[in-house]
């Protein structure tokens, strides 16, 4: 009978002394992390950004501190440290449910981007060429020769429309070393085509003083025209916002263009559509959640705030 006792207790003090069933408010040694990560590999990779988390919890709000303290790190673990298998099943068949409710509107996005490309490369806007005059410039002597005003000129004109009397552009441009994927644009109206000298905004001062305005430095897209005929401009060609936007950025930002497709299949054909991506990952995280929702608010109320509808 003293025998079992003594076993008894061999194990209740090895079960107890398992880092594992520490508070997550406790820091643990480096053999301790180890023994956890053995079992769970990503704990090594999370453990350090937990305690950052609890430090900053236990000095900014002392009321949810108190609650960490039942959380232990195989609570934790639980969570975040899950089953990989069990996660990537769980995706898979939040993919088959996506693919099910949103069959072919990729497709029918890309067949509207297309429709209205035609039509707008078949308008009088697209016959416009815009053409770089030069700039003019004002410096302070007494300052080093500083730009106190700079102004660059553009010539507008078209083979379909003739004496075009105001013109409407977006001018593109990449202030560096022509990195299209940090574009920006200056939005210009030109009162006469044959040329006019627009100012430039402040923050582009330093940029275009040493523009050359090669053929390569900046891009266009006309919006708008007006000639003795009348009017011509995409808002009168009916096309979607979010069409314009689309080839707006084509061409010029290519990391933004999945993004400006998802404001087409929300603008023309459902607006609830959210991308694959974005529908697979709520769904993982709002399968991990339910597993133990304080301890998956730990993480997500630091990264992600806005998790309530989860």
């Amino acid at each position: 009978m003293k025998h079992i006792l003594i076993l008894l207790m061999s194990v209740l003090i090895v079960s107890c002394s398992d880092p594992i069933d520490k508070s997550v408010i406790d820091t643990l040694s480096k053999s301790e992390q180890e023994t956890i990560s053995k079992k769970h590999h990503e704990f090594k990779f999370l453990y350090e950004m937990l305690q950052n988390i609890v430090a900053e919890i236990k000095e900014t709000d002392s009321v949810s501190y108190q609650k960490l303290e039942p959380i232990t790190y195989k609570r934790f673990c639980n969570v975040w440290c899950g089953d990989s298998l069990e996660t990537e099943n769980y995706a898979y068949e939040s993919e088959i449910k996506w693919n099910n409710k949103y069959a072919g509107i990729e497709q029918k996005a890309d067949s509207a981007i297309d429709y209205w490309k035609n039509e707008i490369d078949n308008s009088v806007l697209n016959t416009v060429n815009i053409s770089y005059l030069g700039k003019q410039e004002k410096k302070n002597e007494k300052s080093n020769n500083y730009i106190t005003e700079l102004r660059i000129g553009f010539r507008a004109n078209s083979s379909r429309a003739a004496n075009i009397k105001k013109i409407s552009f977006k001018l593109f441009f990449a202030p560096y070393d022509n990195a299209w994927d940090d574009v920006q644009f200056m939005n210009i109206t030109l009162d006469r085509s044959l040329g006019e000298y627009v100012d430039v905004p402040l923050n582009f001062k330093d940029y275009f003083s040493i523009w050359k305005g090669d053929s390569t430095d900046y891009k266009y897209m006309v919006e708008s025209i007006e000639t003795d005929k009348g009017v011509f401009s995409l808002e009168k060609l009916n096309v979607p916002n979010s069409i314009v936007s689309y080839i707006l950025n084509d061409n010029l930002n290519k990391t933004i263009l999945f993004n400006s497709k998802t404001d087409v299949i929300k603008e023309l054909f459902d607006p609830e559509y959210v991308t694959k991506d974005s529908y697979v990952g709520k769904a993982v995280l709002k399968m991990m959640k339910e597993k133990d929702p304080p301890v998956f608010d730990i993480l997500m109320k630091k990264f992600m705030p806005d998790s309530s509808d989860l």
